[in-house]
């Protein structure tokens, strides 16, 4: 889903472990499918060079092992669901159940060219939109909407309810 020098600058900084003779493992992510050939085999390169692969679903994993017979792959969660957080940042003073709603910014604004570039079945923003709309109608919840990628030097914490 990168663009070819974003996927170029994530393969080479493997590259980089591999001449320092550093062993290296891939966290939880998605992997694949991949859209050309020549993304595929530098994939399959750093995968064999891996020691240890951790996809966070089972459609990577079975890509991994059925698609490329690659062996050393785990299912695993996302990193994100264990990462410490600061608790003094948030204010759960009040009795509301608390949820949490993980937004893909990506997917909200319709991938990189804005016009639903990975053909989801449904319109995410406007699905999201709904969640958000349905459990503030209910006014049970304290919501908030965490981001799937954090940049901490704008966080800011607003319940929305």
């Amino acid at each position: 889903i990168y663009s070819e020098v974003l996927y170029n600058s994530l393969i080479r900084h493997k590259k980089i472990v591999e001449l320092l003779c550093k062993n290296y493992i891939l966290l939880p992510q998605t992997y694949g499918p991949f859209n050309t050939e020549k993304s595929a085999k530098k994939a399959i390169n750093i995968f064999l060079k891996a020691k240890k692969i951790y996809c966070r679903d089972e459609l990577s994993k079975d890509i991994l092992e059925k698609e490329y017979d690659i062996k050393n792959v785990e299912l695993s969660s996302d990193m994100a669901f264990i990462l410490p957080y600061n608790k003094e940042m948030y204010n759960f003073k009040n009795n509301k159940k608390k949820l949490g709603i993980n937004i893909s910014g990506l997917l909200y604004k319709g991938g990189f060219n804005t016009d639903n570039q990975f053909n989801l079945s449904i319109n995410y923003k406007e699905y999201i939109d709904e969640i958000i709309k349905y459990f503030i109608e209910k006014n049970e919840h304290e919501i908030y909407l965490i981001p799937h990628v954090i940049d901490l030097s704008k966080t800011v914490s607003l319940p929305i309810s």
